[in-house]
């Protein structure tokens, strides 16, 4: 890694990474022990960057977000959330012939 990679994505030297608790799929456990694919991506990136991380968990990814937003969870924290495919405005009743 190059050292501007580093300070961008752990400008204090901490990648600080925002976990998602309230889904189970990518994170699971508590904010003392979490678990899941998202920790361990955010492990393994601190790891290639040689620089420690703090997990920063809350319960539902709107809470992350205005975290992250609002700079309690840093503005350059790095965050992993799943992504649903976009649902359309109106349904419209199955038609049969």
């Amino acid at each position: 890694m190059t050292a501007a990679v580093v300070r961008d994505l752990a400008p204090t030297g901490v990648l600080r990474a925002s976990i998602n608790l309230g889904n189970p799929v990518p994170a699971h456990g508590t904010a003392r022990s979490p678990g899941g694919v998202t920790v361990d991506i955010a492990r393994e990136v601190g790891a290639r960057l040689q620089v420690p991380v703090e997990l920063v968990c809350f319960d539902a990814a709107r809470a992350s977000y205005e975290a992250m937003a609002t700079g309690r969870a840093g503005p350059t924290s790095a965050s992993w959330r799943s992504s649903r495919p976009a649902r359309p405005r109106s349904r419209s009743p199955l038609r049969t012939c």
